[in-house]
């Protein structure tokens, strides 16, 4: 609703400019808590290069140096976000710009490929910067901790980069789609799904302004983790299925010419074969089409 400062939430949303300059400074209000554990980083870019791996900002308004020292010319920028929402919203600013003409110019074509990734921590990037892969010292920082997170290098971000496609995301860590790791089948990800910050519906993301070629969605991990306490913990395997068969045909009432792809939940399974009921739910999808 602020074109002056543009609020988001979700891992992967990029800031990108073209500009002719020889030191760039971006104006960031961050409304996490500036921390190691919860804060948010960000991943910045000079003519396609990193520059910052990890750029931690605090919480509030402040203005942070990506690069200086470049030559009088045009150059490249992008300010990617790499933190999840449970590292709280942030918002955009503007560029301060010094040397060369000290102005943005004309940017690059964007590519006309775009993919959206729907998922859950495998998606978000949880953890996929910790040091720790086995052992005792890998649960050390088994809940969120914002700093082993970085969104870039997560198998959604490298397929678009492969395939030189746009990069969106809609995800977030501990959900899923009939219910959370919890056991809670509140804001999961079909009813988050129209939010433009997670569980807060009072925004609404506005679909027509983004339609993607693709739609990846990777789900399930978390409807089944509450099964590892027992039988009594049990998904409700109807339930599950006409979920995703509902999210599907709502997913493609916003985008009707999207491509659906379903991934495989891949770190939990269990007795009533996960992949079985991911085939028919394609199964009943083609049948409804015909």
């Amino acid at each position: 609703s602020n074109p002056q400062q543009p609020t988001y939430i979700y891992p992967g949303v990029s800031i990108k400019a073209k500009f002719n300059g020889t030191k760039i400074i971006a104006k960031i209000h961050d409304y996490g808590d500036g921390s190691d554990a919860r804060g948010n980083f960000y991943k910045i870019f000079i003519d396609g290069q990193i520059v910052i791996e990890q750029l931690k900002v605090s919480n509030g308004a402040f203005n942070y140096l990506l690069a200086s020292g470049l030559s009088a010319s045009d150059h490249t920028v992008e300010v990617m976000k790499i933190t999840e929402g449970a590292s709280g919203k942030s918002s955009f600013k503007g560029f301060i710009i010094t040397g060369g003409s000290e102005a943005l110019v004309s940017p690059d074509i964007a590519s006309e490929k775009r993919i959206e990734f729907i998922g859950d921590s495998w998606t978000c990037g949880f953890g996929n910067l910790s040091q720790f892969s086995t052992g005792s010292a890998s649960m050390a920082f088994s809940n969120y901790f914002a700093k082993n997170e970085d969104n870039y290098y997560t198998w959604g971000a490298i397929t678009a980069r492969t395939l030189g496609a746009q990069y969106h995301v809609t995800a977030t860590s501990g959900r899923g789609l009939y219910r959370k790791n919890t056991g809670s089948m509140n804001n999961t990800l079909p009813k988050n799904y129209d939010n433009l910050f997670e569980d807060d519906p009072s925004v609404s993301w506005i679909h027509n302004n983004y339609h993607p070629d693709l739609i990846s969605i990777h789900l399930g991990t978390n409807d089944l983790a509450q099964e590892e306490s027992g039988q009594a913990y049990k998904l409700d395997d109807e339930a599950f299925k006409q979920t995703y068969i509902n999210f599907i045909a709502n997913l493609l009432s916003y985008h009707p010419c999207s491509n659906i792809i379903i991934c495989f939940g891949n770190s939990k399974y269990d007795s009533f074969k996960l992949c079985e009921l991911m085939c028919k739910i394609s199964i009943d999808d083609e049948k409804e089409a015909e």
